[in-house]
């Protein structure tokens, strides 16, 4: 099956917060702001770490066992590796209530 909507999806909604150096229809290299690049991969059982590279070489412990677990979103693979991400992700979560509640 081709993944290709699942990852643009992904793409477009935090092209502004994050870096994205490879992309094939079912996998995607996001590169956070803490210089960690993770790859993922999506498939009908949700989207999946393959891999977790930090631009410095050192990865933790808890980075590493992060490897090869599935999630049911992305979102919650990004959140788990990038303190970044968790930040953005609620500022923009905020920004459309905000909208949503200024256009009621």
């Amino acid at each position: 099956m081709n993944w290709s909507g699942e990852i643009e999806a992904l793409k477009s909604e935090y092209i502004s917060i994050l870096d994205f150096p490879l992309v094939s229809d079912c996998s995607i290299d996001i590169c956070t702001k803490e210089s960690t690049t993770l790859r993922l991969s999506v498939s009908a059982a949700g989207w999946t770490i393959e891999n977790i590279e930090r631009r410095d070489g050192n990865l933790s412990e808890e980075l590493e066992r992060l490897i090869g677990r599935r999630y049911e979103d992305a979102e919650t693979a990004l959140k788990l590796v990038s303190p970044a991400f968790v930040r953005d992700w609620q500022d923009i979560l905020i920004q459309k209530l905000v909208s949503v509640q200024s256009e009621s």
